[in-house]
Formats: C-alpha cells, sequence, structure tokens
C-alpha cells in the first residue's frame, strides 16, 4: 500500500495558474530624425563710416581700435550708423545706443564717450574691463572708485588719472550702465 505524505483531496475545484505566454515584439520601423539645425551667430556687420578719416586712418578702423566698440557691438545688436565729421566719429547702435570716439592732433587729446539707454545687456564691469584695457597702465587710476555704489547705483563716477592726464566716468541709473567714457590729453 502506497501512502502520500501531505495530499489530500478537495471538494473545491483548482484553478490554475495563468499561464504565461511570450509576447513577440514587432520591430518599429526606423525613422530617420533630422540632423539638429545649429544657426550659426551671424558674422558682425563690417564698420563702414560716411566722412572723412581720423589722425590719416580710416575713421571705421580708428573706432574699432577701441575696445568699447566690439563691447557696445557685441552687446547691443550690432551698429546702424557710423558718421566721421572733422576729428569725432559717432556710432549709432541698434536700439539708440551711441559711441563717440575723437581725436585731435591739435591738442594730442582724445577720448571716448558712450550713451546708453537704461536696461542694456551692458554691466559696470564690462564697461570697466573695456576702460582698462582703453587707458594705458601706469596712469595711477583708482578703479575701485569707478564702482562705488553698489548694484543698485545712481550717479556719475568719475576718477582722474593721478600721473597721466585722464579723466573716466561710468554714469549709472538704478543699477544700469547708462554712459561712460574717458578724455585723454598728453
Amino acid at each position: 500500500m502506497l501512502a502520500l505524505v501531505g495530499c489530500h483531496s478537495s471538494s473545491t475545484p483548482v484553478s490554475s495558474a495563468p499561464v504565461k505566454t511570450a509576447s513577440v515584439v514587432q520591430p518599429v520601423a526606423q525613422i530617420a530624425q533630422p540632423a539638429p539645425v545649429t544657426i550659426p551667430p551671424a558674422a558682425p556687420k563690417k564698420l563702414v563710416c560716411k566722412g572723412k578719416s581720423v589722425d590719416g586712418m580710416p575713421s571705421a578702423d580708428f573706432v574699432q581700435m577701441s575696445p568699447l566698440y566690439p563691447l557696445m557691438d557685441s552687446k547691443l545688436g550690432g551698429w546702424s550708423s557710423c558718421v566721421t565729421k572733422d576729428e569725432e566719429t559717432d556710432v549709432t547702435f541698434v536700439g539708440g545706443a551711441t559711441l563717440s570716439v575723437f581725436s585731435s592732433a591739435a591738442s594730442d587729446s582724445g577720448g571716448r564717450e558712450a550713451v546708453l539707454p537704461a536696461g542694456t545687456s551692458i554691466t559696470r564691469e564690462d564697461v570697466l574691463k573695456a576702460l582698462k584695457a582703453d587707458v594705458p597702465d601706469g596712469c595711477g587710476v583708482a578703479w575701485s572708485k569707478l564702482s562705488a555704489g553698489g548694484p543698485g547705483a545712481t550717479g556719475d563716477y568719475k576718477v582722474s588719472g593721478t600721473i597721466c592726464s585722464v579723466d573716466i566716468h561710468v554714469k549709472m541709473l538704478r543699477g544700469s550702465v547708462v554712459g561712460f567714457g574717458f578724455i585723454m590729453a598728453a
């Protein structure tokens, strides 16, 4: 006689567990995606000035020698007009900002003056960096004075060189740069 241990019979039907069947994965057709299009920034428009040359040099070249020009050109969307009269070249940028570059051989002086509408992307740090590159080293300029007033500054912050004859200013309106420049004499 054979005894089954642990088995018992029941009157309730036994349901079997669901049988898992392998599903067939159909390959998805690969749709070629176009490569992402990257549009390179437009090449800066070459500066062309109307009028005579400055100090025997084409006025556009004279303006572009100043680090202030590429700062304004790149941050303000390019230039819209450039005119030279006498010893001064005036560049107007998109949005109305202006940069005046002047030089006088007779008085051996020169300078730069920028006027901007409030709210441009040009920061005081941008301006100080460009001015430091434009004003000769060793002039004895106390650059930190041009940062006075903090981030919400309003006023025309000025400093003069102690060794060179240079006057520099940065004009602020509620933390926005609205003007800057310098005058230098020999």
